[in-house]
């Protein structure tokens, strides 16, 4: 039996690649880390990694573009005040199915970018988007959890400060793509040279 590298599955002794994540056993193929960053051990802690990673950005993206929206409304004189928290809560929630849309094609693409099993690939991309869907879907029916969007603005929003909400937002964002830049998977040294 041949242990594979990455993954740690017992593979037949005459299998060319893991039968569970596609790592060459070739000798000139030995794993090698891709420059900068971390690599996680097996491919459900990547798919773990790169779904957070998704959720976080797009989450973000959901309170950033539904504040923005809601912001000039909000300090409009014309609107009631027992108004104004449903105004904000309406145009909250209002882009957060069309960055799921938005969302779709990037999140398949970066999937299989990252993995290199398809199933591991699509299997990660629909439970990103299964979660990214209920994320978007979930404060028409409880508005109260459209908090849990994007904690670091709600947490920056309350001290009071000007562009708190957007600071909090942006270190949501920065969060998520660190997420996706640092994990990253194993490479074999022929890929890395072929590249």
């Amino acid at each position: 039996m041949t242990r594979c590298e990455y993954c740690g599955k017992d593979n037949e002794d005459t299998s060319a690649a893991c039968r569970e994540c596609g790592t060459p056993f070739t000798p000139g193929a030995q794993i090698c880390p891709s420059g900068l960053g971390r690599t996680p051990r097996t491919p459900l802690r990547l798919a773990i990694i790169t779904g957070l990673g998704i959720l976080l950005v797009c989450a973000a993206l959901f309170f950033g573009v539904g504040r923005a929206v809601a912001d000039p409304g909000l300090r409009s004189p014309h609107l009631p005040t027992k108004h104004r928290a449903m105004y904000s809560f309406l145009t909250s929630t209002i882009p957060a199915p069309f960055i799921v849309l938005a969302a779709i094609l990037p999140t398949f693409a970066l999937c299989r970018a990252r993995f290199q099993q398809r199933p591991h690939a699509a299997g990660t991309a629909y439970f990103t988007l299964l979660a990214l869907a209920f994320l978007a879907v979930l404060p028409r029916a409880l508005p109260g959890t459209i908090s849990i969007w994007c904690v670091p603005a709600l947490m920056f929003g309350a001290v009071g400060r000007p562009g708190g909400y957007y600071a909090g937002v942006a270190l949501q964002l920065a969060v998520g793509a660190w997420l996706l830049v640092w994990f990253r998977p194993r490479r074999s040294s022929n890929e890395t040279t072929a590249a």
